[in-house]
């Protein structure tokens, strides 16, 4: 799978291509990604270290990377938001 950006939050979604992240993003929300979206992320953005949360949103101490999020993805759908 891939990593796409959907909006300017920005919410990232995992899918094997955009036409699927963009179908994902609609059955969720109901509504279709704004223009440019969805944007396939680069290797510097998918390797970015970024601080870790637990299931409950509070903040681990650690860092992850959008890489190791798409590595433990079961299946296409949302993998997290709002991380400028």
């Amino acid at each position: 799978m891939k990593a796409y950006e959907m909006d300017d939050e920005p919410t990232i979604y995992a899918a094997h291509d955009a036409d699927a992240a963009a179908m994902i993003y609609i059955l969720d929300g109901g509504e279709e990604p704004q223009d440019g979206y969805p944007r396939e992320l680069t290797d510097e953005e998918l390797d970015r270290e970024r601080p870790d949360y637990d299931e409950d949103e509070r903040q681990t101490g650690e860092t992850t990377t959008i890489r190791r999020w798409l590595e433990v993805a079961t299946e296409p759908g949302f993998l997290g938001g709002a991380m400028r």
